[in-house]
């Protein structure tokens, strides 16, 4: 049987995509979302679980500017995302370096996964089908979609996934975190091109490291540790260089742990 805590979470993603909050503003807080979590996970309830709470486009019929697939899973552990194509993956050496998940083994997220293509050199009528992959633990969700190359273009690359253009673009990072407190989370945030990484906090103050426990690290990764109760709230990640930006948001609640 799902534990209520996942059965709640889903509900919450559900209903988060059906209004969701704008990245625009940096004081989003969901006061309902907050008052109605339940305050512990019981030991009998800690079972894997994964959903894909919002699948990409079964079909995409490709315009002349990049386009991008989006793909939500939500998991108990943390799940693993990656966009893979044939038999590989696409962001292969990113996610091979990714050891976010190891941070948050016991907690529950939403991950939000963006595979960025750009046109290229390519025969009209030409298909390819991507699949999102969602694991936690040894449970495992897929989701494709089927790009549809309709134009030759002047791209030369055959595909550029997470890469290319000087123009920014987040494609991955947590929509929600719910992690015991007293445990180390690490917050990711990745963006293609060659971005500077920011952080700010709930109360709207950028993190420089003055607190020890919030380091932003090189990756671009929030490190938050020893969670307190206190750190709960949203943090909004901003990608940035000369030429655009881009933002997203976590929301983060710690659990109390079982008395």
């Amino acid at each position: 049987m799902k534990s209520a805590l996942f059965l709640f979470i889903l509900s919450v993603t559900s209903t988060a995509l059906a209004r969701p909050p704008t990245f625009e503003s940096e004081e989003y807080t969901d006061n309902n979302l907050v008052d109605t979590i339940p305050e512990e996970i019981h030991e009998d309830e800690r079972t894997e679980h994964v959903s894909i709470t919002s699948a990409p486009k079964k079909d995409i019929y490709f315009p002349s500017e990049p386009i991008e697939a989006e793909c939500r899973v939500t998991g108990m552990p943390v799940p693993v995302v990656e966009w893979v194509h044939g038999t590989g993956s696409i962001n292969n050496n990113d996610f091979e370096m990714n050891t976010i998940i190891d941070q948050s083994p016991s907690g529950i997220a939403t991950v939000v996964a963006r595979l960025i293509i750009k046109p290229h050199h390519v025969k009209p009528g030409t298909t390819r089908t991507f699949t999102c992959v969602g694991k936690s633990g040894a449970k495992v969700v897929k989701a494709s979609t089927t790009v549809h190359f309709s134009h030759e273009s002047k791209q030369p690359d055959i595909i550029s996934a997470l890469v290319g253009s000087e123009k920014i673009k987040i494609y991955e990072f947590y929509e929600n975190l719910f992690e015991y407190i007293g445990s180390n989370v690490v917050l990711p945030c990745k963006a293609t091109t060659k971005a500077e990484i920011y952080w700010i906090n709930d109360d709207g103050k950028l993190i420089t490291g003055q607190e020890p426990r919030l380091k932003v690290l090189e990756t671009g990764e929030l490190l938050i540790t020893n969670l307190r109760f206190g750190d709960m709230g949203t943090y909004i990640c901003l990608a940035k260089n000369n030429v655009s930006k881009d933002v997203a948001s976590t929301f983060l609640y710690p659990l109390a742990n079982k008395k």
